[in-house]
């Protein structure tokens, strides 16, 4: 019988981190138990410079967290194919998503 999949742990700061984006009015997907390049958050906001919704996919990771090598090919590869303005991102706290959406922080 195969074992059954496990699904990478969040880090420490993850559930904490995406309530207090959700009680900001920020939608959050939590998507790291999908697997593969699904990363770990989804979120889906007003860009306060454009005025338009925005998706951004986020790695998140504590403020000492390193990315593993899988993750780290992963981003590079996305940068090489759609460019460095890519909504795909690394995240260590709720000002980076603020920032990211254009809000004052």
């Amino acid at each position: 019988m195969p074992r059954p999949h496990r699904y990478a742990r969040p880090d420490a700061n993850q559930p904490d981190d995406v309530q207090k984006l959700r009680d900001l009015g920020i939608l959050v997907d939590v998507v790291h138990t999908l697997g593969g390049t699904a990363l770990d958050l989804f979120t889906l906001a007003m860009h306060r410079g454009y005025n338009i919704p925005m998706l951004c996919k986020w790695e998140w990771k504590t403020e000492d967290g390193a990315l593993t090598p899988s993750e780290a090919a992963y981003l590079d590869e996305v940068k090489r194919l759609f460019g460095e303005d890519v909504p795909v991102c690394v995240g260590r706290c709720v000002d980076d998503v603020l920032r990211w959406y254009g809000w004052e922080v």
